[in-house]
């Protein structure tokens, strides 16, 4: 696999030793030595380095900022780190109040940009100098400001995202085999979600399952 990756790739592949312990820990108490570890500087090298693990069975795990505290970004596969390259902000649009960023985008530099036109991006972790968007967003990130703001799933309109066969997908217009099987899934538990799932504000943990019997996108 190192040798396709660097074949396809022109961005930095590391599988040294050196590269893979300093990738191997984030803020948990776990360490997990990676095979190796991708950096890309566009969509299209991450795409290609996914759908090469993809093709050799070997598991793709994404990686922010490492500041989760359950080892959600370690695992014996290819580290994608999306925090070196990608992490620009693309656009700020003041008047319908969004922005459209990288995964590694950082939330101070974010709100940063944000805060001359009176907005911010909501959910306010304790380590927004160096939590990225696309860290948020994989764990559902609060904060302390979270009863007001909401979660980040609240201040979400719109995802990009690569799934693990390399396919691209917007999640305002998922569809084919992916919508059905979602769809599938609400009609057939959608009384015992609706009867059972508990109702409080704010969790971090578990399947969301009770937003699958909300209007609107998936």
């Amino acid at each position: 696999m190192i040798d396709e990756l660097r074949k396809s790739l022109t961005c930095e592949v590391r599988d040294d030793q050196v590269s893979k312990q300093l990738y191997s820990s984030d803020a948990s108490i776990y360490c997990i030595e990676p095979v190796a570890i991708v950096l890309p500087r566009s969509k299209e090298e991450l795409i290609q380095a996914v759908q090469i693990a993809s093709k050799m069975g070997i598991p793709i795990i994404p990686r922010g900022a490492a500041t989760g505290v359950v080892g959600g970004c370690l695992g014996k596969g290819l580290i994608i780190d999306c925090a070196q390259h990608l992490s620009r902000i693309i656009e700020i649009n003041p008047e319908e109040r969004y922005a459209i960023v990288q995964p590694g985008c950082v939330l101070d530099q974010l709100n940063a940009a944000t805060a001359p036109y009176g907005l911010c991006f909501g959910p306010d972790t304790s380590t927004s100098n160096r939590v990225t968007i696309g860290g948020m967003v994989s764990t559902n990130a609060s904060g302390s400001h979270s009863l007001l703001y909401g979660t980040t799933q609240d201040n979400v309109l719109e995802i990009e995202l690569v799934l693990g066969s390399g396919e691209v997908v917007r999640s305002q217009s998922i569809d084919g085999h992916l919508y059905h099987q979602i769809e599938a899934i609400k009609e057939e538990f959608e009384k015992d979600i609706a009867a059972h799932f508990p109702k409080i504000h704010r969790r971090a943990s578990g399947y969301s399952l009770d937003v699958l019997l909300q209007d609107g996108p998936i």
